[in-house]
């Protein structure tokens, strides 16, 4: 009777370590997944100062990041870093050529809204308005969906002002402009808003002169 109560016991507990087995397995391998790409992250944001300090020396260091194994979610990532430090150098043609093959890459969902949002954004600069129209009616028809994060506000303030502008909401997008003068420096994370000051500026000297 006890050699069977036995044999019952060890064969109860050799099916829970079986069961047990694949689940502390899965464990394992995330929690080494999760450490890899968290090594990874801390790796981009050591960088992150030379974007502002040091555009070129950011794009070296991100472009040898890319040379090495980099995980898929962070391939588009790094991209898009890079095409953000030309738009600090002002050369939107290269931020251009240099975001646009991420279109055909793999993404998430928020990853892929500050895509469109950084090429519309880039088109504007190179006076290309009816695409930047073009994306923001088409792929971010709610430019308050992703307020938070990186340079999203900077993002969503610069689009919605642009969008007023053409739209002659020029009340609108003067309360855009203030919000932002004092909210946030008007050039940081690639997005300069000089362009948009230009032309209100103008409008409202073209009102003067006509009044």
């Amino acid at each position: 009777m006890n050699t069977n109560m036995f044999l019952l016991s060890t064969a109860s507990a050799g099916s829970m370590i079986t069961s047990i087995l694949p689940i502390a397995v899965v464990c394992i391998v995330s929690i080494f997944f999760v450490r890899k790409i968290m090594g990874f992250m801390n790796k981009i944001n050591k960088f992150a100062p030379l974007m502002y300090e040091n555009p070129d020396q950011y794009i070296k260091e991100m472009e040898t990041l890319m040379q090495g194994r980099v995980p898929k979610d962070f391939k588009s990532m790094l991209i898009t870093n890079i095409a953000v430090a030309y738009m600090e150098k002002h050369n939107y043609p290269k931020a251009l050529e240099t975001i646009l093959p991420v279109k055909e890459m793999r993404m998430g969902r928020k990853s892929k809204y500050e895509f469109y949002m950084n090429l519309a954004h880039i088109y504007v600069h190179l006076g290309e308005n009816e695409k930047a129209l073009e994306i923001i009616h088409n792929e971010l028809k709610d430019l308050n969906r992703f307020e938070t994060g990186g340079n999203l506000p900077r993002l969503n303030a610069f689009l919605k002002a642009f969008v007023a502008m053409e739209e002659n909401d020029w009340v609108y997008a003067k309360e855009i402009l203030d919000h932002v003068k004092k909210t946030f420096p008007t050039r940081m994370a690639g997005v300069d808003f000089n362009i948009l000051y230009k032309r209100m500026n103008a409008c409202v000297e073209a009102a003067r002169r006509q009044g």
